[in-house]
């Protein structure tokens, strides 16, 4: 017990420290270490037939030069909308697509059918930069050819503390009307700061739970295959998740435009699986390689599917 004392309070300090990053820089969601993305919920109510699609109408100074493109064929060509199509021409008040004008953007706003309406779950695509703007901006309702069947009236999803929202955005077809989320007036509707803060606390909580019962887990699957001292496998696990994650968010949610999500976590997780073996090959010499191949992948695998399933249940 005194011997694994010491080693237990230092990583529980690096966790600490390690929980404290991932909320001061609020990851989105991944396998390691799951935190909610951050998008817009979209809800189209009396949709006109034919409806197919969603796409944010934005004022073409808003979308920063490094990223803005007379015509982004690659989102266009994925949604299947034609190079000349009336969305991807137009052009009206200043106010463009961003499908159209935005390198780099995918089309995310294809619609579902619900009772009674269609909708759009997790858009990602413009979030940060639409809730950090003081500027309105606009949804057009397409068909599946990009034709322009309504445009709203213009709308601010906004809020005082962006980094820390979840929109919900319902848009009425028929009259033009959106409701959303309207930004914060610290000095009728609360501190941002306290939003902030509140926020943090429960994400910080969720993190706890997931973080403990995945090294729990980690760790029995260790016990199975008798790796002593196991202790190893906390720090070991604890500095692979503080670079995968770091790698997330860059490569993922600051660099823009970002890499493909689940692309970039499939390979960061084999990436982890191979490193992971090639330290415990070095840790824990007496053991056969193949049997630490083994506890890699499997307890990667394991803490994955859980941490996926937690977010599910957590996060929606």
């Amino acid at each position: 017990m005194k011997r694994l004392f010491g080693p237990a309070r230092a990583v529980l300090c690096l966790l600490a420290a390690f929980l404290i990053f991932t909320i001061h820089a609020v990851l989105p969601v991944s396998a390691n270490a799951p935190a909610p993305r951050f998008n817009f919920d979209i809800r189209v109510t009396n949709a006109p037939e034919g409806a197919y699609a969603v796409d944010f109408l934005v004022p073409g100074d808003l979308i920063p030069d490094g990223i803005f493109t007379e015509l982004n064929r690659e989102g266009l060509g994925e949604a299947g909308f034609p190079e000349d199509c009336e969305l991807a021409l137009y052009d009206r008040d200043g106010y463009v697509s961003w499908l159209t004008h935005a390198e780099g953007a995918r089309p995310q706003g294809i619609l579902k059918e619900a009772e009674g309406f269609l909708y759009v779950w997790q858009y990602s695509e413009a979030y940060d930069l639409i809730t950090r703007s003081d500027t309105d901006v606009r949804l057009a309702l397409v068909d599946a050819g990009g034709g322009i069947l309504c445009v709203s009236e213009p709308f601010s999803p906004a809020k005082s503390t962006p980094r820390h929202y979840y929109g919900d955005i319902t848009y009425d077809a028929a009259s033009g009307a959106v409701e959303a989320p309207q930004p914060a007036d610290a000095s009728k509707d609360g501190d941002p700061m306290a939003d902030k803060i509140i926020y943090s606390f429960v994400i910080v909580l969720m993190l706890m739970i997931l973080a403990v019962v995945t090294m729990l887990i980690e760790l029995g699957i260790a016990a199975l295959f008798r790796l002593k001292p196991v202790w190893h496998v906390l720090w070991v696990n604890l500095i692979s998740n503080l670079v995968f994650n770091t790698s997330l968010l860059y490569f993922c949610w600051l660099r823009y435009p970002p890499l493909p999500y689940v692309p970039f976590v499939a390979a960061g997780e084999a990436a982890v699986m191979l490193i992971e073996f090639l330290i415990y090959t070095r840790i824990y010499r007496e053991r056969k390689a193949g049997v630490l191949l083994v506890y890699s992948v499997v307890a990667n695998l394991v803490s994955c599917l859980l941490a996926l399933f937690a977010s599910a249940v957590l996060f929606g």
